[in-house]
């Protein structure tokens, strides 16, 4: 997806991202229970907005790291797709600690506590 916009995840649904998403493009959740599932993390350079609690980012890559900047405004969520490194922003106030990841059967679950 090109150009300039916001993908909207209402409460309790789901969006699949099966392709390429720009980056300046913007995924925001709303309300609580919304999923977003990546299938190709390394062509998704969109921002993320309004991820909480109840909230999960699902993907076949493997979790690597969280990472709040200073200003505590956003942060980077490095993610590993083989041999490839993907890197994703948060837009908020995230506590690294709460930021939760589990593993199983291949997929990746990413929620925040």
């Amino acid at each position: 997806m090109v150009g300039t916009g916001t993908l909207q995840i209402d409460a309790g649904a789901e969006l699949i991202a099966n392709g390429a998403i720009a980056s300046t493009q913007t995924v925001s959740f709303q309300g609580t229970g919304g999923a977003l599932e990546l299938l190709s993390p390394n062509t998704f350079g969109a921002s993320i907005e309004g991820f909480a609690a109840g909230d999960t980012l699902l993907t076949s890559a493997r979790f690597v790291s969280f990472v709040e900047n200073s200003a505590g405004t956003s942060g980077t969520l490095t993610l590993l797709s083989g041999n490839t490194t993907d890197h994703i922003t948060l837009v908020g106030d995230y506590s690294s600690s709460l930021v939760t990841h589990s593993r199983t059967g291949g997929l990746t679950t990413i929620g925040y506590a």
